[in-house]
């Protein structure tokens, strides 16, 4: 017997159904990608710090989902 086998799987269970993700969108890469763009033109297309502007660029549309 393998140590492996000692362990059970056990089947990971939800009471909500996968319909959920209708009911809260989610931000995709490209909307990300297409906001941090804004906010490099916004900055005069100076250099900066692109995974900066991502990060605010997902948080900027992230908040503006739970906001509606």
């Amino acid at each position: 017997m393998s140590r492996h086998s000692k362990w059970k799987m056990q089947e990971v269970r939800s009471d909500r159904p996968y319909a959920v993700r209708a009911e809260h969108p989610m931000v995709t890469e490209e909307q990300i990608r297409r906001r941090a763009y804004e906010i490099w033109l916004a900055r005069g297309r100076k250099p900066g710090d692109p995974v900066r502007d991502w990060l605010q660029a997902e948080r900027e549309l992230k908040a503006a989902l739970v906001s509606h």
